[in-house]
C-alpha cells in the first residue's frame, strides 16, 4: 500500500513538472508574440487553463502528503510541493509581465495598422492569421471537451460498477440478516412454548401444595382436638 501510494505520488509530481514546462511554453511564445490579438487572446486562455491544473495537482499533492503515514515520505511530499508552489508562483509572475510585453506589441501594431491605413496584402494576411487562429483555438476546445467527455464517461462507469458491488453486498448482508431473524424467531417461539409450559407446571405444583397443606393443618387438628377433647371427638 505505501508503494502504491508512493507511486502515485511520484505521478503527480510528474505531471506537475510537465505542466511548469508547458506554462514555460506559453510565456517564450507570449514574449516573442507581436499579433494579431487573437493569437494574445488564445495564449492567455491557454496559460490560464495550465496555471489551473497546476495549482489544483499542487494542492492534490499537498493533501497526499497529510494523508501520509510514514512521517519522512511526509516530509518529503511536503517539501516538494513547497518548491513547486514557489516555482507556481514565479510563472504567475513571469506570465503576467509577458502578457503585458504581448499587449503592447499588439497594440502597436494595431497602431500602425490604423495610422498607415494598411496596405490590401497586410490586411488579407492579417485575416489569414487571424481564421487560422481561430480553427487552432476551436479545434483544441474540441480535442478538450472530447477529453473531458472520456474522462467524466469513464468516472461515471467506475461509480456505476462500485454502485452495483455496493448494492450486491447490501442485498446478500439483507437475505443473510432475514435468515437470522428467522432462526432467531423460531427460538423465541421455543422459548415462549417452554416458558408458557413452565408456568403451567408452577400453577400445578402451587395447587398441589395447597391440597398438601390443608391436609396436613386438618390431620395436625384432628391429632390435636383429640388428645385434648377426647370425649368431643367421641
Amino acid at each position: 500500500q505505501a508503494s502504491a501510494m508512493a507511486s502515485a505520488d511520484d505521478r503527480r509530481v510528474e505531471e506537475i513538472v510537465k505542466l511548469e514546462f508547458e506554462v514555460r511554453g506559453i510565456i517564450e511564445d507570449l514574449n516573442k508574440c507581436k499579433g494579431p490579438r487573437d493569437a494574445l487572446n488564445r495564449l492567455n486562455m491557454e496559460a490560464r487553463e495550465r496555471v489551473k491544473k497546476l495549482n489544483a495537482k499542487c494542492k492534490m499533492l499537498e493533501q497526499a502528503a497529510v494523508e501520509q503515514d510514514d512521517p519522512e515520505e511526509q516530509k518529503r511530499i511536503v517539501e516538494t510541493v513547497r518548491s513547486h508552489k514557489e516555482e507556481a508562483s514565479k510563472l504567475q509572475i513571469q506570465l503576467r509581465k509577458a502578457t503585458l510585453l504581448c499587449e503592447e506589441a499588439v497594440q502597436k501594431g494595431e497602431r500602425d495598422l490604423l495610422f498607415d491605413g494598411g496596405s490590401k496584402e497586410n490586411r488579407e494576411m492579417e485575416l489569414r492569421h487571424r481564421s487560422r487562429d481561430r480553427l487552432i483555438h476551436t479545434s483544441s476546445n474540441v480535442t478538450e471537451n472530447l477529453v473531458h467527455i472520456r474522462e467524466m464517461m469513464s468516472a461515471g462507469l467506475d461509480r456505476s460498477e462500485a454502485t452495483t458491488e455496493v448494492l450486491a453486498t447490501s442485498s446478500k448482508t439483507v437475505t443473510r440478516t432475514h435468515e437470522e431473524l428467522k432462526s432467531f424467531g423460531g427460538v423465541v417461539g421455543t422459548t415462549r412454548t417452554l416458558v408458557n409450559k413452565y408456568n403451567r407446571r408452577e400453577l400445578t405444583d402451587r395447587l398441589l401444595i395447597c391440597v398438601g397443606l390443608l391436609l396436613f393443618f386438618s390431620s395436625v387438628f384432628y391429632v390435636v382436638t383429640k388428645r385434648l377433647f377426647p370425649s368431643m371427638v367421641g
